[in-house]
C-alpha cells in the first residue's frame, strides 16, 4: 500500500505571501538577517526564537489562507488515493494552525490522516520519518513525498522514499502524477 505525503504550498495551493516581507520582519524582530526561513525554522527548532519568528510567520499565513485557492486537481487526486486504500498527510513547513484553517476552509480533513506543520518537526526528512512510523509503512518505497522544492525533494531521496518534485504550471496535473503511482 502506497502512503501519500503531499506538500501544501506549491501542490495543494500557493500560498499568497510575501516571503521576502515575512523574512525582513522576523529579522526585524529578532536582530538579525535571516535568509531562508526553513533553515533558520529548522536549526532553531524548540528555542525561544523559534517561537518568536513562528508568531510572525504564523500570522501572515493564516491571513494567506483566506486568498489562497485549493487547486482544482487535488480533490480528484484526494479521492483516487482513497479509492486506491492509500493514507495522506500534508508535510508541510507552515504552521499547524495555518494548515488547520486550510483544511476546514475547503473541508478536505475527511482525506488526511494527519497534518504535519514547522511545529512538529524541525524539518521534512523528520515528518517523513514520522509518517513512516505512524502509518507502519514497512517498505520505505512505500511512501510517497510529493513537493515542488528540488532540494527538499534531493534529501528525501537520500532516506530511501520514493519523491517526486511536482511544479505547478498550466500542464501540471497532481491527479495524472498521482495515478501513475498506482500503474507501475
Amino acid at each position: 500500500m502506497i502512503t501519500l505525503a503531499l506538500d501544501f504550498d506549491g501542490v495543494i495551493t500557493s500560498l499568497s505571501v510575501n516571503w521576502k516581507a515575512v523574512r525582513l520582519r522576523v529579522s526585524s524582530k529578532l536582530g538579525k538577517e535571516i535568509t531562508s526561513l526553513n533553515k533558520f525554522f529548522e536549526s532553531n527548532w524548540g528555542t525561544e526564537e523559534f517561537s518568536i519568528a513562528n508568531t510572525i510567520v504564523k500570522r501572515y499565513e493564516i491571513e494567506a489562507v483566506g486568498r489562497s485557492p485549493l487547486f482544482p486537481d487535488v480533490i480528484p487526486s484526494l479521492e483516487l488515493a482513497r479509492q486506491r486504500g492509500s493514507r495522506v498527510y500534508i508535510s508541510s513547513m507552515q504552521s499547524v494552525e495555518a494548515l488547520s484553517l486550510f483544511m476546514a476552509k475547503y473541508a478536505l480533513a475527511e482525506y488526511f490522516q494527519g497534518i504535519l506543520g514547522r511545529e512538529d518537526v524541525a524539518n521534512k526528512e523528520l515528518q517523513l520519518r514520522k509518517i513512516a512510523l505512524a502509518d507502519r509503512v514497512g517498505e520505505s518505497r512505500n511512501l510517497v513525498l510529493i513537493d515542488d522544492r528540488r532540494q527538499i525533494i534531493e534529501r528525501c531521496s537520500e532516506l530511501g522514499f520514493r519523491c517526486i518534485l511536482f511544479k505547478r504550471d498550466e500542464r501540471s496535473d497532481l491527479t495524472r502524477v498521482v495515478s501513475g503511482l498506482y500503474h507501475r
